[in-house]
């Protein structure tokens, strides 16, 4: 009878320790996705600062170009860096790298 009865009570908790068990094991899985969820997340989250930061100097610095637009200082650097044109009273150097001379003389 007592062996009947300590085998009926070991069946019991055998089943019970397995659902714990079975229940830790989940426990850590899930755990473990959260956490790398999480550092998924940060990663992300720091990517999307810099590209924040990035934008917020560009948004700056194309408003100090469109407040500077009236200014004559500021076109006249515009035309000299960008269209090649220079104030009067200035001299005009222009630099060629040795390799486009002897193309030049080539065609001669």
């Amino acid at each position: 009878m007592k062996s009947v009865l300590f085998s009926i009570c070991m069946k019991k908790y055998g089943v019970l320790l397995a659902a714990v068990f079975c229940s830790l094991m989940m426990y850590h899985y899930g755990a473990k996705a959260k956490n790398q969820a999480i550092e998924r997340l940060q990663e992300e989250l720091s990517c999307l600062e810099e590209q924040k930061q990035r934008a917020a100097s560009l948004k700056e610095e194309l408003q100090c170009r469109i407040a500077s637009r009236q200014d004559p200082d500021w076109i006249e650097m515009v035309l000299m860096k960008q269209l090649g044109l220079v104030p009067e009273g200035y001299m005009k150097v222009h630099f060629t790298s040795p390799k486009s001379l002897l193309e030049d003389q080539e065609e001669l």
